[in-house]
């Protein structure tokens, strides 16, 4: 896997962990309005303080007051562990979020909006 590709899953999975965790976020009764201000600057945070992705991922549930995790939220953070923990990439990962981080939370954002027009077409529908 070269690098392009490597960066592009890094962002892929840690979009799809920071969608999981923005739902149950969501959920326990966040400010709409402001949660991903709150999202972002927790995930900066916690990547500045852990040095693994697992770790990174325990600090952002935490100071989201994210409990247990929902089942679409434990399979986002096991993927993103196993391609970067498990594969000895952590560091690789670190850096490049350090510098990525600010792409993968419009990446979300923009996800985020298209599965609210989608299910709104389909109610439409």
């Amino acid at each position: 896997m070269d690098e392009t590709d490597r960066s592009e899953l890094f962002r892929e999975r840690t979009r799809d962990v920071i969608l999981a965790m923005r739902a149950q976020y969501l959920a326990s009764g966040a400010n709409a309005l402001t949660h991903w201000d709150q999202i972002t600057a927790r995930a900066r945070a916690a990547l500045q303080m852990h040095p693994t992705a697992a770790r990174w991922m325990g600090e952002l549930a935490r100071t989201l007051r994210i409990g247990a995790p929902s089942n679409s939220t434990s399979s986002a953070m096991l993927a993103l562990e196993a391609e970067v923990d498990g594969r000895g990439l952590s560091a690789v990962w670190r850096e490049a979020m350090r510098h990525e981080l600010p792409l993968v939370m419009a990446e979300a954002r923009f996800e985020a909006e298209a599965r609210k027009e989608r299910r709104e077409g389909a109610k439409h529908a």
